[in-house]
């Protein structure tokens, strides 16, 4: 299809033009799909390399403005974006482009998509960024390349285009492992806290939220860990592996949280659609089933990891600074890095010169308040005497939640 579509482009040939319409119709649409592509491909599966397919169902919207390709690119994109975007996949490959995740941040303004590329950039660049040890080029696989030389460019033109590379658009974290499961992941949906009778005007800040939760460890369902029957692993799909669980509570427990949605998609991907209805304040994502997680919020609002037993973050460059609390009064507060970081302390300033650390820190109780690291790779992260919350990418986005 592609390189019909690219003799069309030269030629303007009308007969070339039916060929696409007849192929499209008979051997690739499908209503049916929830990515609108039909199955009779490779392996019987529709979304099979479909990262990179997407691109040309693109093509085929931006030279006829046909709305059944925009459906089916947006369909696709959505899927895709969702699943793995832009990311190095933990297991398998992802060819994707970033063309798809770029035509949905122009058509939905999305700033998840935005921090999807952010987030996607730096893991991208950690990927393949030189051993500091053995000197060693990690080479990326030749299926892997479109990523790097179409992708990367794209990421760092939506976040200039955007001003994400001085300042973070929407709430966003990832970790490569907890200590111990479930997870819990804390966030501030905007909106009233507090009941103000049944026709009180509503507040300008009242707003709907959508959270969107990835396991990295499954770029499909057969990485999923569980049956194998006759020696062959069969797949699994789960519900209610994340738990959505709102604080606030305006005089009854329905009122205004009987319109939740939590989807779990067999892709890996968790969807959490917070109504406008909804109070505001704080809900928390209890996290049940172990893996490696990335979670994107679709507003500029606090959101954090609690994780007192430890968590590792991933690896990225450039780094992504992370922030936790110093409360005052503190005594015998300590941070343990596994490799080593920089530290910052509340004022911004760079600790003890900017010397690296590694191992336990003590930290020191006259400089209270919201202390940062930043390291391409700083392994496990622990505290001890301190609340163990974390948060990324800005002071504004960190909260806690007893």
């Amino acid at each position: 299809m592609r390189n019909i579509l690219e003799a069309y482009e030269l030629t303007w040939d009308t007969r070339l033009r039916e060929l696409i319409y007849e192929l499209t119709d008979r051997h690739l649409y499908d209503p049916e799909s929830p990515v609108l592509l039909t199955k009779a491909r490779p392996h019987r599966s529709s979304t099979y390399k479909m990262e990179t397919d997407g691109d040309v169902l693109l093509m085929l919207y931006q030279i006829f403005g046909d709305r059944l390709f925009y459906n089916m690119t947006m369909a696709i994109a959505e899927y895709n974006w969702d699943k793995a975007a832009i990311n190095p996949p933990l297991f398998g490959q992802n060819r994707s482009t970033g063309f798809l995740g770029y035509f949905l941040w122009e058509e939905t303004g999305d700033p998840k998509v935005i921090s999807n590329f952010d987030y996607g950039r730096r893991r991208m660049v950690a990927a393949r960024f030189a051993d500091t040890e053995t000197g060693a080029v990690k080479l990326p696989c030749v299926s892997q390349i479109p990523r790097f030389f179409k992708g990367l460019p794209l990421a760092m033109d939506i976040l200039v285009r955007t001003g994400a590379m001085n300042s973070t658009p929407a709430s966003w974290l990832a970790f490569h492992g907890i200590e111990s499961f479930p997870a819990r992941i804390f966030f501030i949906k905007p909106g009233e806290t507090v009941y103000k009778g049944h026709y009180a005007p509503l507040e300008k800040v009242e707003t709907s939220m959508e959270v969107m939760l990835r396991n990295e460890g499954s770029a499909s369902v057969e990485h999923f860990k569980g049956r194998v029957e006759d020696g062959v692993v069969k797949p699994a799909a789960s519900v209610a592996s994340t738990i959505l669980k709102p604080y606030t509570v305006l005089r009854y427990p329905w009122a205004g949280h009987d319109l939740h949605s939590v989807t779990e998609e067999s892709s890996g991907v968790v969807k959490v659609d917070i109504p406008a209805d909804a109070p505001g304040g704080v809900y928390e994502l209890e996290v049940n089933k172990e893996g490696a997680y990335s979670v994107f919020t679709d507003k500029n609002t606090p959101l954090a990891l609690y994780a007192p037993g430890g968590w590792t973050p991933f690896s990225m460059c450039p780094p992504v600074k992370i922030y936790f609390n110093v409360p005052e009064g503190t005594v015998n507060g300590r941070i343990f890095f596994e490799k080593e970081v920089r530290l910052f302390t509340p004022d911004g300033g760079a600790f003890n010169g900017g010397e690296n650390f590694s191992g336990w820190v003590k930290l020191p109780a006259d400089k209270f308040g919201l202390w940062s690291f930043e390291s391409i790779e700083p392994g496990k992260v622990k505290t001890e005497n301190l609340p163990g919350f974390f948060s990324m990418g800005s002071p504004d986005f960190y909260m806690e939640h007893k």
